[in-house]
């Protein structure tokens, strides 16, 4: 049986253990831990040149501008390659399910380095593939780029709901990322089978984009006023410092320390993921950033 990883999930939840228990030695030890794992984590897609830029699976009102964004080479070609969505499929079905299998043979990366797959409704550009998204928003749902896609739409990869694929429905995972609502943990909860973002002001992210290949920054659930570039350059300049708590140019210790200092409570700075409280999900948000911002 084929287990994804998550990014650290289990490292993380030991730091948080450790954090709330206030053993300071055993907290410093578990945070290098941390940055290790998180640092790990991301190195698989730090190694490919294609990788997923920018998600919108929900909007205020009706839904005419999902889409999903690809960053590569320019040129570069897309056979090969198939963006899958695992969810809860129907409800007889449980997690792990193929919701979204499309194709991209005989596509290519344009010239401005982001390849844009969208509904016919969409407004917010020109989508270099228009296709049916079907993109669910209210569960838990992992997002792959993978290569050799063997399985159709409405295959079933976890049978037994246990959050490990049972067969593998690909030669290669590229790149992923779980969208979360809710803790996979709990009760009806759909798996993560890739890295976790949100869950945002308690609810999946409606739209998400990706910095520094491997930090993903979620965006306000409207477009109007918000970060969404489909075929352009996400707005990273700023945003992805967000976790540069002490506006000194870099991820580092010290603002480890202050999101600690916040740890458990209401901190509009320190909560990345804007979910009401300081938690092991912003730690990894700021593990992902560690380093100098650019």
């Amino acid at each position: 049986m084929i287990k994804t990883p998550s990014i650290g999930r289990r490292t993380l939840w030991s730091c948080a253990q450790d954090i709330t228990r206030s053993h300071l030695g055993t907290t410093a030890v578990c945070a290098i831990a941390a940055i290790s794992a998180g640092a790990s984590a991301g190195s698989e897609t730090g190694r490919s040149e294609i990788y997923i830029s920018e998600i919108r699976i929900d909007q205020p009102g009706t839904d005419t501008d999902e889409y999903i964004e690809i960053a590569g080479p320019p040129g570069a070609s897309l056979d090969g390659l198939a963006y899958v969505v695992l969810g809860d499929g129907t409800a007889a079905q449980g997690g792990g399910t193929i919701e979204v299998a499309i194709q991209l043979a005989g596509h290519s990366i344009p010239a401005s380095g982001f390849f844009v797959v969208a509904e016919s409704s969409f407004t917010l550009g020109e989508a270099d593939l228009t296709t049916t998204l079907n993109f669910e928003n209210a569960d838990n749902v992992t997002h792959l780029l993978v290569r050799g896609l063997t399985a159709a739409n409405g295959t079933d990869l976890d049978t037994n709901d246990d959050c490990t694929l049972d067969f593998q429905a690909w030669k290669l995972i590229v790149d992923g990322v779980t969208m979360m609502h809710v803790d996979a943990g709990t009760i009806g909860a759909e798996c993560a089978y890739q890295g976790e973002v949100g869950p945002s002001s308690k609810a999946v992210p409606q739209h998400i984009y990706r910095c520094r290949t491997t930090l993903w920054m979620i965006g306000i659930p409207e477009i109007a006023g918000g970060a969404d570039s489909p075929g352009t350059a996400n707005p990273c300049s700023s945003q992805a410092c967000a976790p540069d708590l002490d506006a000194d140019g870099a991820v580092a210790v010290a603002d480890l320390a202050q999101l600690l200092a916040a740890w458990g409570f209401m901190d509009h700075q320190a909560d990345f993921n804007l979910d009401g409280t300081v938690d092991g999900t912003d730690l990894n948000v700021l593990l992902g950033a560690w380093g100098p911002c650019a």
